[in-house]
């Protein structure tokens, strides 16, 4: 069975809306390390935005505070270029106010510019799937289970080397077990951690501090 290429699973176009140029290509080179993305296009207000509004976007990453037209007001106009676009709004602040008022104006999404980039990645992939994607809705769906208390002490070195990002094979070396061994401790994390990915394991275990 022949696999798709990655050029061929790239259909996405997303459009980048923040007037600080360095911040825009920093995120820009974030953006398309993800798998799904095949195109960035970048503006630096809503009024720049609205210009690529013949192009077919997917998702609009919507620079909270702006001279001009802000972020949380441009939503409105970004949706009328572009109706089929989720917006998410991308900013400097981490305050549940400003996640609420960015969902009382119609965002889909809110990202926090100190924002670790595994956690970016996440966020973008779940956005370019159609999700909602708040850090405080996240944090509330996650489980309540205390899962230290539920992980063996094997199963946190797994995580542990999960989140340098090895394989199964390099875990296996590591711990000088079977790969097969590694595979089944990993599938138990993810179960009692209630996540499908290893990069959602990590953020999550990061977030009750269970690794560093």
């Amino acid at each position: 069975m022949n696999l798709p290429s990655l050029e061929t699973t790239r259909s996405k176009r997303v459009l980048l809306v923040d007037d600080h140029a360095l911040f825009r290509g920093g995120m820009a080179l974030l953006v398309m390390n993800n798998p799904q993305v095949r195109e960035v296009l970048e503006a630096g207000s809503v009024v720049d935005a609205l210009a690529h509004a013949g192009h077919a976007v997917h998702l609009v990453l919507l620079d909270h505070f702006m001279p001009g037209v802000t972020g949380i007001h441009g939503i409105r106009s970004l949706r009328r270029a572009f109706p089929d676009a989720i917006v998410a709004i991308v900013s400097g602040s981490t305050s549940g106010q400003d996640m609420a008022l960015a969902r009382e104006h119609g965002a889909d999404g809110f990202i926090a510019k100190t924002t670790l980039a595994n956690e970016i990645h996440i966020a973008l992939s779940a956005l370019l799937r159609g999700q909602r994607w708040f850090p405080d809705e996240m944090c509330a769906a996650e489980p309540a289970t205390d899962v230290q208390t539920v992980l063996t002490a094997k199963q946190v070195e797994v995580l542990a080397l999960l989140a340098e990002g090895l394989s199964n094979r390099a875990i296996g070396k590591r711990m000088a077990v079977s790969e097969n061994t590694v595979r089944s401790h990993v599938s138990a994390v993810l179960s009692h951690m209630g996540v499908n990915s290893r990069a959602e394991a990590t953020v999550v275990a990061r977030r009750q501090g269970l690794i560093l």
